[in-house]
């Protein structure tokens, strides 16, 4: 349905499949936040890459699915990537 309405413009699917995934956690309903939030990271690495500070969202939202299934172990692994993604971020910004 997104694709079809945005194309395939990734930049443009990522955050309203990020957005969709967000409904879904508030409704619990944990099997299609997860299944929404990877494919909107998917299509964020695809198109800027997996080293690109915009990507530390996508893990962020990740991280709080995992949070409320219990599964902290994997929270903790979107975290620290999303924590390492944002420090390169806010040096590249410090060197322009």
């Amino acid at each position: 349905m997104l694709k079809g309405a945005f194309g395939t413009d990734a930049l443009l699917t990522a955050p309203a499949l990020s957005s969709l995934g967000d409904l879904y956690l508030i409704e619990a309903k944990y099997e299609a936040a997860e299944s929404l939030y990877q494919q909107s990271m998917k299509s964020e690495e695809d198109a800027l890459g997996a080293e690109h500070p915009q990507v530390a969202t996508s893990l962020r939202s990740l991280a709080t699915l995992y949070c409320r299934k219990g599964k902290y172990a994997q929270a903790k692994k979107m975290l620290e990537r999303s924590l390492a993604l944002d420090q390169k971020g806010l040096w590249l910004c410090a060197i322009h």
